[in-house]
């Protein structure tokens, strides 16, 4: 196990932005959020990863999942982060598997059990910057209201994935703004109309 900083880095859900030069323990956090994030509130489930990992006494993020060993579904729930069976699979498997979060490929990290196509592009969008769209329920809402009436209004399911992740680069490319640039933009847009 290394020891690193305690410093735990914060992504603010409230306003989403491109990582600069994340160190591996940011990476680490960054992936634990994305991987809690799915399916819950962002805001609340932030405070949570804070929370988790508040205890790592300077290990690396993958570190301390590791350390918790048997106790990792226990301290999850401790916390209340929700989805106690597939999270608890995904971080164990980060544990001991963990790739090279400053190298990987998008394949590379949807390979990795509990881990699909939104959360995987969340990741490579905001800490490494790809060339990729984050399908969440605001982005799919807001190409139903573009004129997309075919476009689900959840996130599409796997097969259909590709399709609308190029109809929303195709829009960002016609605005001129970058893929993250219109996602925090479309996703910002969403938490107003929720709230």
């Amino acid at each position: 196990m290394h020891l690193r900083s305690s410093h735990i880095m914060i992504f603010d859900p409230l306003n989403p932005r491109l990582m600069t030069n994340p160190t591996e323990d940011e990476l680490q956090d960054f992936l634990i959020l994305c991987v809690c994030v799915a399916g819950k509130k962002a805001s609340v489930q932030r405070q949570k990863v804070t929370d988790l990992l508040s205890q790592r006494n300077g290990l690396a993020p993958f570190d301390y999942l590791k350390k918790l060993g048997p106790s990792l579904e226990a301290r999850l729930k401790e916390v209340r982060i929700g989805q106690y069976r597939r999270i608890t699979k995904t971080f164990q498997w980060l544990a001991s598997n963990a790739p090279d979060l400053t190298k990987c490929t998008l394949d590379e990290i949807e390979q990795i059990p509990g881990i699909g196509p939104k959360t995987s592009r969340f990741f490579m969008l905001y800490a490494r910057n790809q060339v990729v769209a984050v399908l969440d329920r605001h982005v799919m809402r807001w190409l139903n209201r573009l004129g997309y009436k075919d476009a689900p209004l959840l996130t599409p399911l796997k097969k259909d994935y590709p399709k609308w992740e190029k109809i929303f680069l195709e829009e960002a490319e016609k605005r001129k703004i970058s893929p993250l640039e219109l996602d925090a933009e479309v996703w910002l847009q969403g938490m107003r109309k929720t709230t």
